[in-house]
């Protein structure tokens, strides 16, 4: 998630459920009640970024980095089975673990850059050549 509390910073944040009629209303417009984890903080946030509207995301922390399940795996709920049936994927949040299903397809990784792809072509033995003792 791309938002923090503004109280400690953390980025470790749920969703807190509206108290008032008021913010029912603002979740409408993508602005969400939040708490944080670490230190307790109720605050509101937007939460939707308008180019990222058309992805998939976690419902419950709002987490756009996503896996996919098996329903062959894991028990499937009756309006959940009748959604895939429909044509939604089954997905599953790398940050919390939740299990949920939805029309929208998942965010694309952005690709690494270039010199991040070449560490990661490398073997370790040739990163970590000359670290041994000294020949004597």
């Amino acid at each position: 998630m791309f938002i923090r509390c503004p109280n400690c910073g953390s980025s470790d944040l749920r969703h807190s459920y509206p108290r008032s009629p008021a913010e029912k209303l603002a979740e409408w417009t993508g602005k969400h009640m939040l708490r944080c984890m670490r230190c307790r903080h109720r605050f509101q946030a937007k939460t939707w970024r308008y180019r990222d509207l058309i992805y998939a995301r976690c419902p419950a922390c709002f987490c756009e980095t996503l896996g996919t399940w098996s329903p062959n795996d894991y028990g499937v709920t009756v309006w959940s089975g009748l959604l895939m049936l429909m044509g939604a994927q089954p997905y599953t949040c790398t940050r919390c673990r939740r299990r949920f299903v939805s029309f929208r397809p998942r965010k694309p990784r952005p690709p690494l850059r270039p010199d991040r792809r070449e560490e990661r072509l490398e073997s370790p033995a040739v990163r970590h050549s000359g670290g041994g003792r000294a020949a004597g």
